[in-house]
């Protein structure tokens, strides 16, 4: 009986299961850019595509029917998300795309779209009507250098679920003298929120030990 090379648990053969094989190999760079590029020549072809696409509605169509099988899918999932890494992860992953692609982010009923800055000279995503006036204003400002939507997270505690979260700030502005600002922007009834005051607390003390400024904007200063 030979010893699986991930697990060390006893195996036929290298591996005592295929999850195992998949994670030893995985580890290896080379591994990973030969599969990503398979994957890559795979998917450019029109037709490979579609029949991937179906076999894999097909299986998981089938996976789901299976009773015994959801329920320890969703027994497995929920151990995951419950778990310190498994929380983590779902945050990180949550503030990446929400940082690299902001459209799919925070869906929601205000408007939104994209601005063209001169002074960055790049478009600037805008969740909402209020975020699109604090652009105009920020744009016609002479003593601003530059300005664009947070890329960073702060961590904050939720008075809802006592749980950590990452919180975003909407925009960071560099002026010409050096300063640095955030500017939260939000509606005059979201601010007695007791989520948004926890975020308002922990960004005031990120900005102090950060040498920055501070400031939530609300209709009265954008209008």
């Amino acid at each position: 009986m030979n010893k699986c090379l991930e697990c060390d648990k006893d195996a036929k053969n290298k591996f005592c299961s295929k999850s195992c094989q998949n994670k030893y190999y995985w580890k290896k760079p080379e591994y990973r850019e030969k599969m990503s590029l398979m994957s890559k020549r795979v998917w450019a072809d029109p037709i490979a595509r579609e029949v991937l696409t179906k076999s894999r509605k097909t299986k998981a169509i089938e996976r789901w029917r299976d009773l015994e099988q959801r329920t320890q899918h969703s027994k497995i999932r929920k151990a995951y998300c419950d778990s310190t890494v498994g929380k983590e992860q779902i945050i990180n992953s949550s503030v990446k795309r929400s940082i690299e692609k902001p459209e799919s982010y925070g869906k929601n009923n205000y408007k939104s779209g994209y601005y063209f800055s001169k002074k960055n000279n790049k478009e600037l995503y805008y969740h909402s009507s209020y975020e699109l006036l604090a652009f105009n204003i920020l744009e016609q400002q002479d003593a601003i250098v530059k300005y664009e939507k947070c890329k960073f997270s702060i961590d904050y505690v939720s008075p809802d679920d006592g749980f950590l979260h990452k919180y975003i700030p909407d925009i960071l502005v560099i002026y010409d003298d050096g300063r640095k600002q955030i500017i939260e922007i939000k509606a005059e009834w979201q601010l007695n929120d007791e989520i948004n005051k926890a975020k308002f607390n922990v960004a005031r003390k990120y900005c102090i030990d950060n040498n920055m400024d501070f400031s939530i904007w609300t209709q009265k200063e954008i209008r």
